[in-house]
């Protein structure tokens, strides 16, 4: 894809295979794509009241599933290079701390008979 981008004259020496056309000059140059730019994106995942059985079943499922996609990353390494992968073990064991810490204070409220305000936020970052 050929894109004419427009620029000063002032950084002419930087660039070749240029045309003059009155006081600017424009270059012809192909690219892929643009150039995005870097961003980031927040995203609500959990926002509201629940019961503690429902805050319960909400957050041990999202647990579960990262920790089930780390566990097959991991198996995945081992069997396709007979190597163990550091970083995904240690996420794995974090998320099993944090999941048993977060079961422990969901159980509470659970016994308590109590309710929970839940949110949490996907931040993405294009890098």
């Amino acid at each position: 894809m050929l894109f004419i981008t427009n620029i000063n004259k002032n950084i002419l020496n930087a660039f070749s295979n240029f045309a003059h056309q009155s006081n600017k000059i424009y270059m012809i140059t192909e690219q892929e794509e643009p150039i995005k730019k870097q961003k980031q994106e927040n995203f609500e995942l959990v926002n509201g009241e629940f019961s503690a059985s429902e805050a319960i079943e909400i957050i041990e499922d999202l647990y579960a599933r990262n920790i089930n996609f780390h566990e097959i990353k991991s198996f995945s390494e081992l069997i396709r290079y007979d190597a163990k992968d550091e970083a995904t073990l240690a996420r794995l064991n974090a998320l099993k701390e944090n999941k048993e810490q977060v079961g422990k204070l969901l159980q509470t409220a659970r016994e308590d008979g109590r309710s929970l305000r839940v949110s949490s936020t996907i931040s993405i970052e294009i890098i």
